[in-house]
């Protein structure tokens, strides 16, 4: 059976596992304008249920990790679409070279 004490302490977990909630909150938004900068999200999870009297009762709950929330597929996107505009700016950077080597040979031949 829940005692006061018990039923203080679910309420305790509540509040600051919310209380760090709202710190991830507000450091989204202060950094909202920062360029590169992914949102962050708190999630939480039940704490471990204790045994009283062969009944289970919940305990609370905890932020178990902060996580940063990004499209992979768009990560991906941009990471492959870089990949081939350095490729593509090394051969174009080599053709350039071979180009004026080829107008320097012409010129003297």
């Amino acid at each position: 059976m829940s005692t006061l004490n018990s039923v203080l302490d679910i309420a305790k977990t509540a509040l600051l596992a919310n209380q760090k909630a709202i710190n991830v909150t507000s450091h989204n938004i202060s950094n909202a304008s920062t360029p590169g900068y992914t949102k962050q999200t708190a999630v939480m999870t039940a704490m471990d249920p204790v045994s009283y009297g062969g009944l289970y009762y919940g305990s609370g709950v905890t932020v178990s990790s902060i996580e940063r929330v990004y499209d992979s597929f768009q990560a991906t996107q941009i990471r492959d679409a870089s990949a081939g505009f350095h490729a593509m700016k090394l051969r174009a950077g080599t053709l350039s070279l071979s180009s004026r080597c080829s107008t320097t040979w012409t010129a003297r031949g």
